[in-house]
């Protein structure tokens, strides 16, 4: 929830993710449970406010992670996102997350049993495995969608608020979906289905194939080798985009430049490479690999202010202009963040 620091009475000290998950994640990153990577970082958040919080006052933002990753992955970017002014909702889904932690009880762990490749673009998205995954997952989101819409959610969650008049609901009536790998086909593919759903950002994922044409604003970010061109779905998509739609392509990116991984691995330890990670960075600042992080969250927050705050009614928690993000983002990470521009040999080959 976004939280003035001033209106905030009391902080707590978070671990960046629970035990089991962060040896899990290790795993997945650094080939090994014992890397001691991820349990090394803690952040602090307000765990009492002091102005009453109205609930009703900020949109909802799903954010939902890769294939077999879990979302902790992404705690940063949750984070930086949701001072913009959002409610951010995170999902682990335990039909393919390596293993989801439950307070008081047992973790489900999967130990491999989804055989989808998290660091690789899980396209077609009709493939039966593929499919199912994304379908199972649009139901979690569902599920937990209605949990909002319940008046004893938000205060179960967070028993040391006060919310204002007993606003305690989330709005659902208008969302907004973020994904990474596979959770951007999630993301793109309820922008397409489901009427509430006004905006989207797919982050290096893959898309359905729609025949009809839809209306949600559908933001795309590729890398160098996964643009549009490369996936014949997206290229018979966008013909039946009727509303915004954009592309960005993220120079010498590799699948997990678009999470907290950057960010991890060098506060960590920068002699450790991370599986997943390409060099942005060097086409924005060199001697700095943490430019890889801050330039995909300087877009993500830009497209929320410019794109999500204007049509909202409430005015964005941060001080300073919400218009014209983009290009400001545009202009610190230019070097490596482009506007996908279109292969004009390929189209005059296929023209031909």
């Amino acid at each position: 929830m976004p939280v003035f620091k001033e209106a905030c009475g009391a902080f707590a000290d978070n671990n960046y993710m629970p035990t089991l998950t962060a040896q899990a994640s290790n795993l997945q990153f650094f080939g090994d449970k014992s890397a001691g990577v991820f349990e090394q970082l803690h952040f602090e958040s307000c765990s009492k406010n002091t102005d009453d919080y109205n609930a009703n006052h900020f949109p909802l933002l799903i954010f939902e992670p890769a294939i077999g990753t879990s979302r902790f992955v992404y705690n940063q970017l949750a984070r930086q996102l949701s001072a913009n002014g959002a409610h951010v909702v995170t999902i682990d889904h335990p039909n393919d997350a390596p293993i989801v932690e439950f307070t008081g009880l047992d973790p489900i762990q999967k130990d491999g049993a989804v055989t989808l490749d998290a660091f690789q673009v899980n396209r077609p998205v009709s493939n039966i495995e593929t499919k199912k995954a994304i379908d199972t997952r649009i139901a979690d989101v569902n599920s937990v969608i209605e949990e909002f819409e319940k008046a004893d959610t938000l205060p179960k969650i967070f028993p040391n608020f006060t919310f204002t008049d007993g606003n305690t609901k989330v709005p659902t009536q208008r969302l907004f979906m973020l994904g990474h790998g596979l959770g951007g086909s999630v993301a793109t593919s309820m922008g397409f289905s489901d009427k509430r759903v006004e905006w989207t950002i797919n982050l290096s994922g893959s898309t359905p194939v729609i025949t009809e044409d839809v209306l949600a604003y559908t933001i795309f970010f590729g890398r160098e080798n996964y643009t549009s061109e490369n996936d014949t779905a997206w290229q018979e998509t966008k013909k039946h985009i009727a509303g915004p739609q954009v592309e960005w392509t993220y120079k010498q990116a590799d699948q997990f430049d678009f999470s907290d991984l950057p960010l991890v691995s060098h506060l960590v330890d920068p002699n450790k490479k991370a599986k997943g990670l390409g060099t942005p960075y060097e086409k924005m600042d060199p001697n700095d690999p943490t430019a890889t992080f801050r330039a995909v969250s300087c877009f993500l927050e830009a497209y929320f202010r410019d794109t999500v705050i204007p049509g909202w009614s409430v005015d964005p928690r941060l001080p300073g202009e919400s218009h014209n993000a983009v290009q400001k983002c545009l202009g610190w990470f230019g070097g490596a963040m482009k506007p996908h521009v279109a292969d004009s040999s390929r189209a005059s080959k296929k023209s031909n």
